[in-house]
Order: C-alpha cells, then structure tokens, then sequence
C-alpha cells in the first residue's frame, strides 16, 4: 500500500469527500484525486496533514502497509481492546 493509496483508504473510511478535504488542505479537489489515483506524488507531510485534516489516525493504515492482511482489521474506528488483541494474535 503506498502513502496515496493510504490516504484514499482514510478518506473513504473518514466518509469525507474530496472536496471537503482539499478545502481543509488548501489544495484543489482535482489535487486530491491525483493523490488518490497515484497520477502525482502526495510527500509522507503532506499525507500526515491529511490525516489531521480527516481526523483519523495513520498507524492503522501503517501498519496495514507494512504487514498486510493480518492487520488488516485494524481501522481508524477500531478501540484499543480490539487493537491490542489483533496484535497479541499477531504476535503469537
């Protein structure tokens, strides 16, 4: 999963359209989609303000990058318990 991959992934799951987050991010919407599609590089700053601006965590969707699918249950609404089991069952 790449950074702008990530960031489409927060967004979908956030429920904030494009449009709302280039207004938070001072970017043109059509911006925002090159992000999405991969068509321009979105830098990991720009991408951690993105995340502030949609009010989600990143981690998640780190962890989702670097480990795949056995994380994959760990999302921006998931709680700490949910978490903490997902990753003791990865760990063992």
């Amino acid at each position: 999963m790449t950074v702008n991959e990530m960031l489409l992934q927060a967004r979908l799951d956030s429920g904030m359209s494009q449009s709302k987050l280039a207004s938070k991010l001072n970017v043109s919407r059509s911006t925002i989609s090159n992000w999405e599609t991969g068509y321009s590089p979105i830098s990991l700053e720009t991408a951690i303000e993105g995340f502030k601006a949609l009010g989600v965590p990143m981690y998640p969707y780190l962890m989702s990058a670097i480990y795949g699918e056995e994380l994959k249950a760990i999302t921006a609404g998931t709680d700490i318990h949910e978490i903490r089991a997902s990753l003791h069952k990865f760990v063992d």
